[in-house]
């Protein structure tokens, strides 16, 4: 099947822990000494879009990773009810020319090989190349394969693949 993403490492980020601690102000503990401290005139009132900034933008890779994870299952359900219309719905313009539906039906229907798909496992969530990977095991009555599902920035699917699970990872 082809691949809009090869992954080649893990390069999930979390948020930096090593972000610098807020300075002590007056009548704190560290400037309570003073006595004649003169207390900083108080901030300009925000907006509750500027106080939520940083927040959002977490907010917002959390909910396009949940939004890819939600294309990727129904990705795979309906692949695996035979709807192969509803499985390629959310491709993106490119993986719609590059596998449209009767060759995705093919590739899926490939899958033959290893038997019936038994059960899927967790899925897992990563950043690869500027995309979000969702990769999801699949356990088949011979063998075990793995689905990566690959969305842009806009949420929709621009990468599938499905390949064996090496041996030695088992």
């Amino acid at each position: 099947m082809p691949a809009a993403v090869e992954p080649t490492a893990d390069t999930t980020h979390e948020a930096a822990a090593d972000a610098p601690a807020a300075a002590p102000t007056a009548g704190s503990e560290a400037g309570a000494s003073a006595p004649d401290t003169v207390e900083p005139a108080p901030a300009a009132p925000t907006t509750n879009a500027q106080a939520i900034a940083p927040e959002s933008a977490d907010d917002a890779a959390r909910s396009l990773v949940k939004s890819c994870e939600a294309r990727a299952t129904a990705l795979l359900d309906a692949a695996q009810k035979g709807d192969f219309t509803a499985a390629t719905r959310d491709f993106d313009a490119t993986m719609r020319s590059a596998l449209p539906v009767p060759k995705f039906r093919a590739a899926w229907e490939s899958l033959a090989q290893f038997g019936t798909l038994q059960a899927r496992g967790q899925s897992h969530a990563a950043d690869v190349q500027g995309y979000i990977a969702i990769t999801i095991p699949l356990l088949f009555d011979k063998g075990n394969l793995y689905a990566q599902v690959a969305c842009g920035s806009d949420g929709r699917i621009a990468g599938f693949y499905i390949k064996p699970i090496d041996a030695a990872a088992q």
